[in-house]
């Protein structure tokens, strides 16, 4: 047993922005619990707040906000060698925008990406690309730490998950943060915001 303790707590809401496009769709609470977060931001169009849900994403884009939403962070520790050291692999390292290029030094040496090989046969991270609902499947479930090696039948168009993808989208899925309300995962669609 310890002793007993009082503890006080301070609780403030942060100021909810009214998105005049996210009226009737199913990502609404999703785009302003990530907007409250400060893990994405709309634009402001004549004093109107837009947060743009059917905007494509970029894989830094995506990449950095898990991460973030996470609290996966480079650490202090990281200097600019070691981001230069862990970037120097790819070929589109000089792509990867200034603010990026820590998240993906601490990216790439977690494991939570790897970078692809492209037709030419360089190393790529294409960071301005965008990226597949299977690609980020895959980084959300490593960024997470899970994944369940199981093939269940999930999705209704589970024939046709990349089977790279497979374990990713079936942890999601068991996790319940993959909860199509179709019930299709959509591998190769483009992830907007």
């Amino acid at each position: 047993w310890s002793a007993s303790a009082e503890v006080a707590v301070t609780v403030s809401a942060l100021p909810a922005v009214a998105f005049a496009d996210l009226d009737g769709q199913s990502c609404r609470a999703a785009a302003l619990a990530v907007s409250a977060r400060g893990l994405m931001n709309g634009v402001r169009v004549g004093g109107v707040d837009y947060f743009r849900p059917d905007t494509p994403m970029s894989r830094s884009e995506f990449l950095v906000t898990v991460m973030s939403a996470a609290g996966m962070l480079p650490p202090d520790s990281l200097t600019a060698d070691d981001v230069d050291r862990a970037l120097e692999p790819f070929a589109d390292a000089g792509d990867v925008p200034a603010a990026m290029r820590p998240f993906y030094a601490l990216a790439l040496q977690k494991g939570t990406i790897t970078g692809r090989t492209d037709a030419a046969g360089q190393q790529v991270l294409l960071p301005g690309g965008t990226i597949s609902r299977a690609e980020a499947a895959v980084v959300l479930s490593n960024v997470i730490g899970y994944a369940d090696r199981t093939t269940v039948s999930a999705f209704a168009d589970s024939d046709a998950l990349p089977v790279w993808s497979v374990p990713a989208f079936t942890s999601l899925r068991a996790l319940g943060i993959l909860q199509p309300p179709d019930g299709t995962a959509n591998p190769s669609a483009v992830m907007t915001r």
